[in-house]
């Protein structure tokens, strides 16, 4: 089994400040083991150039700390993500005495913490006014933190990140998909090295979508960017309902009957097969890791949340 250890949540989020929160962990600390980062048949890399997310608008980002606690009350995953046994609580924190597990079938659920451990938060805001975040890193440094989030511009982030590299942090560092751009290991420099982060996409150059890749660079004369795979599917997908309702002789459905038809299906992607529970829903979601290195975020693989 692989547990994640400790993960420190560390948001920021410029404008009026950057908004860190930390949870503190057992008496270890160190790296999060994922059962994905040796998957080989997931390998590849995002190019250097190319950044895995979009750029984040500075105009859209939390003026104040209330505002920052309300985004993150709306981003934050909900407990059917994280498989069976997790449900929602008041206030929605998690249980302290317990943390979540990667168990061997890839599945999450909910244990005990080993002996002696502990799980706590600790937040702190940053006033976009400061120079950089050094102070509260040392603050939040010394209530012993294990690891941090952090959610924001990417340039904000790379103070976090080099402020973190100049004390020797190297507990996990995992950024927002839409902060974990190549502005942020420009900013951020030999300090973005060991940064991770998790997005609904998978790397265009990961193993499961090499054909499609390799195809997409001969039609077209450049790499797929992110989302290509997802939407090459999707169009797939649609055109397999489509023609199952051609065969039922409906030439023309209205767009209830092609949801309908979406409902039933059970369509093998690049990625996963797609099928649809009863609330329309993925019956299986994936979140995919990257890890920066060597100046690019590279691809470690899938994990499966449901």
């Amino acid at each position: 089994m692989a547990y994640a250890r400790g993960l420190h949540i560390s948001s920021a989020l410029v404008m009026c400040g950057l908004l860190l929160v930390g949870c503190t962990g057992g008496e270890n600390g160190g790296d999060t083991e994922t059962g994905a980062a040796s998957d080989a048949r997931t390998g590849g890399d995002v190019s250097p150039t190319a950044s895995p997310t979009t750029e984040t608008d500075p105009a859209k980002q939390p003026r104040t700390a209330d505002q920052a606690r309300a985004l993150i009350g709306k981003v934050i995953a909900g407990p059917e993500l994280f498989g069976p046994g997790v449900v929602r609580t008041t206030p929605y924190e998690s249980d302290p005495s317990r943390w979540a597990v990667l168990g061997d079938g890839c599945t999450w659920h909910l244990a005990e913490l080993p002996a002696g451990g502990k799980v706590g938060l600790y937040a702190r805001v940053v006033p976009a006014a400061a120079p950089d975040a050094s102070v509260v890193i040392a603050d939040m440094l010394a209530h012993n933190i294990d690891g941090f989030f952090c959610t924001g511009t990417p340039e904000r982030a790379a103070t976090v990140a080099r402020a973190l590299a100049e004390r020797g942090f190297a507990g996990p560092r995992f950024l927002d998909a839409p902060t974990a751009t190549a502005s942020f290991i420009t900013a951020a420099g030999d300090a973005a090295d060991g940064w991770q982060t998790l997005t609904p996409y998978i790397s265009p150059d990961a193993t499961p979508v090499h054909a499609f890749a390799t195809a997409y660079r001969k039609r077209y004369g450049s790499a797929p960017g992110i989302w290509a795979p997802e939407a090459y599917d999707t169009a797939r997908l649609v055109a397999d309902r489509l023609t199952a309702l051609a065969g039922e002789g409906v030439r023309r459905p209205s767009r209830a009957q092609v949801t309908q038809a979406l409902t039933k299906a059970r369509f093998k992607g690049l990625t996963t097969t797609y099928a649809f529970d009863k609330s329309k829903e993925l019956t299986m979601q994936l979140v995919h890791h990257y890890r920066v290195d060597g100046g690019r975020f590279a691809y470690v693989g899938m994990l499966p949340t449901s």
